[in-house]
């Protein structure tokens, strides 16, 4: 008889001894129970041997097998996917600056920055300069405008002085047109002048110099600008915010569409500040399902008192429902990535564990990840020792190293 064969006729012997003093009794479905008892019994009852499943784990590659030996060490608690009813439907997103107080602000022509005005983390009101820049191209403007401005006020004389003959019918109406033509062309010539140095912001200046103003009020929260710098019209300078509400874009799970409307609170929590609840309401929901994850963008307004949410940050939301509803739950402990996957591991009897793909949302209370996809409610799965089952698997995947 091999070493391995006398050892599990020992536990096996053991472990019956133990059934016939107090009988095994499987543990309620919301509480763990040991693995390593059940599955001895299964393979004692089959007679003590190891399965020898060695070929199938080179075989299957989601698929991890114990001895009795390994069991024992490993100390597996089984648990199951569970019902839990709550108020609130958890999900997760990333905070973004909101599209309508946000402005990416850069020159309007090419020139040389001569100074900055305001620097990362300022107060800036709408309309403020944020850098002064000097342009050949301002300065052929600002000639420009003084040419028109001359043209206009000779054809202005020209005109009054025409339009006087013409009222003592000293000169025909067709002079009087001409002159009038004229003098409207020259106005108008001054006035596309004007426009023009007025959107470079250089129409309050004198010379090459114009400036690069926002026009949004907020906080310069980039700022690519360096004195001595030669900029274009495609460079963008800065960019300036508004933080005092931020856009959080959370996805929604196909199933929960019915249950999330526009106007419905939301709760913010952060790992930055987990003891702050901060607080949003829903103003969209996306039209379009991701045929991938089969969810769909939800935007939500978020209050940033204090500044502390900031853009990029990851956070999970608790969408308040007008009525409960019912979401699947499994222990946190049950949850690991396998080759990039979400897996939990589902017991199939004499030391075998399947890893079965799952998707998974946000942790709500007690410890529990909501469980979007992938195993039914009731389903058993190994909770604490999973990551033991993950490591086994890895191992016989890759082999042994020495």
């Amino acid at each position: 008889m091999s070493a391995g064969g006398a050892r599990n006729r020992r536990v096996c012997g053991a472990l019956g001894r133990r059934a016939r003093r107090r009988p095994f009794r499987f543990a309620p479905p919301f509480r763990t129970a040991p693995l390593a008892a059940v599955v001895l019994l299964l393979a004692c009852s089959g007679g003590g041997e190891d399965t020898g499943g060695d070929e199938d784990e080179g075989a299957d590659p989601n698929l991890v097998q114990l001895d009795s030996a390994a069991l024992a060490a490993a100390d597996l608690r089984l648990d199951s996917v569970r019902l839990v009813r709550s108020t609130v439907l958890e999900a997760t997103g990333t905070l973004a600056y909101d599209a309508d107080a946000v402005a990416m602000v850069g020159p309007k022509a090419e020139g040389r920055i001569v100074r900055v005005v305001h620097d990362l983390g300022e107060r800036v009101g709408r309309g403020e300069a944020l850098a002064l820049l000097e342009s050949q191209e301002v300065g052929d403007l600002h000639a420009e405008l003084a040419r028109a401005r001359a043209a206009a006020a000779v054809a202005r004389r020209d005109y009054e002085r025409e339009r006087s003959l013409y009222e003592q019918e000293v000169s025909s109406e067709k002079e009087m047109l001409e002159a009038r033509a004229a003098y409207e062309s020259a106005v108008a010539d001054t006035a596309a002048a004007t426009a023009k140095l007025r959107t470079l912001g250089a129409l309050d200046r004198d010379g090459t110099g114009f400036q690069v103003s926002t026009p949004v009020a907020g906080t310069v929260v980039e700022r690519d600008a360096v004195v001595g710098q030669i900029v274009g019209a495609d460079d963008q300078l800065f960019t300036v915010a508004d933080l005092t509400r931020l856009w959080l874009i959370v996805d929604i799970y196909e199933k929960d569409l019915a249950r999330v409307r526009a106007g419905l609170d939301v709760e913010i929590r952060t790992r930055a500040f987990p003891d702050t609840v901060f607080h949003g309401e829903v103003t969209y929901l996306g039209q379009v399902v991701d045929p991938d994850s089969h969810t769909v963008k939800a935007r939500v307004v978020a209050d940033n008192p204090g500044g502390l949410l900031r853009p990029g940050m990851f956070v999970r939301a608790g969408i308040v429902l007008p009525e409960p509803m019912g979401t699947l739950a499994v222990p946190r402990a049950a949850v690991q990535t396998l080759r990039d996957t979400t897996v939990v591991f589902v017991p199939e009897g004499e030391g075998r564990f399947r890893a079965v793909p799952v998707r998974t949302g946000a942790q709500v209370g007690d410890g529990l990840v909501v469980l979007a996809a992938g195993v039914p409610e009731g389903q058993p799965v190994v909770g604490a020792g999973s990551f033991f089952l993950k490591s086994e698997l890895l191992k016989a995947t890759f082999g042994d190293i020495d």
